[in-house]
């Protein structure tokens, strides 16, 4: 028995809880990418337990926008996160 699966999912549904993906699948490299910085994984929690903007992950993980914005990017690449809302700012910018 092994604790890693030796096949990604075929076809995962929409709804779908967690992806399986394969060690040796290519996505596997951009997902352990994503999840290497303890910054990324302490985004990702905080994501799960209550989506936010980044300006709320950053105070909620004591990081930069900027950094929570570089890690999101990361995690939306390897599809790890996907944005789901667009807000504005007061001053028109895109949150």
């Amino acid at each position: 028995m092994s604790l890693l699966p030796s096949l990604p999912d075929a076809d995962p549904a929409e709804d779908a809880g967690p992806r399986v993906v394969g060690v040796d699948d290519d996505e596997a490299d951009a997902v352990m990418a994503a999840l290497s910085a303890g910054t990324a994984r302490a985004i990702l929690a905080e994501l799960h337990d209550d989506p936010a903007p980044p300006s709320a992950l950053a105070d909620r993980v004591d990081t930069t926008v900027q950094n929570v914005n570089y890690h999101l990017g990361k995690l939306e690449d390897c599809g790890a996160v996907e944005v789901v809302d667009t807000g504005y700012s007061e001053k028109g910018r895109e949150m």
